[in-house]
């Protein structure tokens, strides 16, 4: 338990390490989110296309 606390009280004081990794986090997020974006406009795209071709063939 000692161990842990010692670990816990050193990442506390360590500010540019857990600044560091608050902006890792936040940079993967977007990053995810951006691909996840650009997924979900290439399906929008295919759902239109679709739409307008069972459209045209009426």
């Amino acid at each position: 338990m000692d161990r842990i606390n010692g670990i816990v009280d050193w990442v506390k004081g360590n500010y540019l390490l857990v600044g560091t990794a608050a902006v890792l986090f936040f940079a993967a997020k977007s990053f995810v989110g951006y691909l996840t974006y650009k997924k979900m406009i290439k399906e929008l795209h295919e759902i239109k296309r679709l739409i307008k071709e069972k459209s045209d063939a009426r």
